[in-house]
């Protein structure tokens, strides 16, 4: 576990001093701040406006960082070779594929974190009052997080390009975001029963991102109840298990 735990913490600081962690970053702080611009200027209730951008854009600028800094960290420990001094310090990759996915997913969060503050001083002077919803939507921020940092390593330890995982990982996020669509074809009659079951089958691998990210509720004050945030959280730590597991077991047979 020390090993691991190195590893993740090598990661999140390598991670931290990145120049796309901090673009992305200054990116979503500007977009944030030309929310509440709007937010003002519309008509109905401004908070609602600032909440649901926010939310959105948050999500969007947590998911691109974690697919580029995953992607092309992997990558550079590879082509910079310094994955060779790790590993002949008698760390299995099994133990690197882990204390990466850790430590990326410890940049996300804290990616995020920042950036739900910033949505909370904007939120402030409309409200008067601090958003409590704000830590849920933190948790399910972080729980989807998870599924992408892993579906990122996943794709990464299959390919010898930076592009490819990059791609892949961005179609996972459409269609996880998107699934529900899926289940609403697979539930339509006069399509054949073929297509609905291969739609299936997607329905089966693609992780549901849609249902971890309830952003819809809690822009409206509606907040989701501890089973909801205990079986949102299993099913992220559940999905990004198996996701690793596979790419340990990639890994290992892949010829550095």
């Amino acid at each position: 576990m020390n090993k691991i735990f190195a590893i993740s913490r090598n990661t999140f600081l390598e991670m931290i001093r990145s120049k796309i962690l901090l673009s992305v970053l200054l990116f979503a702080i500007f977009m944030i701040l030309i929310s509440g611009l709007f937010g003002s200027v519309s008509i109905g209730e401004p908070y609602i406006v600032i909440k649901s951008f926010g939310y959105f854009l948050i999500s969007l600028a947590g998911a691109v960082t974690a697919i580029i800094s995953a992607v092309s960290l992997f990558q550079k420990e590879i082509v910079q070779k310094t994955i060779y001094n790790i590993l002949s310090k008698s760390v299995t990759r099994r133990q690197f594929i882990i204390g990466k996915v850790l430590g990326l997913w410890l940049t996300c969060i804290s990616t995020v974190f920042l950036m739900l503050v910033l949505l909370q001083l904007a939120l402030y002077p409309i409200e008067g009052a601090l958003d409590p919803l704000l830590l849920q939507g933190f948790l399910c921020m972080s729980f989807e997080l998870l599924i992408i940092v892993s579906v990122t390593v996943f794709f990464s330890t299959m390919s010898v390009t930076p592009v490819l995982p990059g791609l892949f990982t961005l179609g996972v996020y459409i269609s996880g975001k998107s699934i529900f669509y899926l289940r609403h074809f697979i539930d339509k009659e006069g399509y054949s029963s073929f297509a609905k079951q291969i739609a299936q089958v997607f329905d089966i691998i693609l992780p549901d991102l849609h249902v971890l990210t309830p952003y819809d509720r809690l822009v409206y004050g509606i907040s989701m109840s501890t089973a909801e945030i205990i079986t949102a959280g299993i099913y992220s730590l559940l999905y990004a298990s198996f996701l690793v597991l596979i790419s340990s077991w990639i890994f290992a047979r892949r010829d550095l």
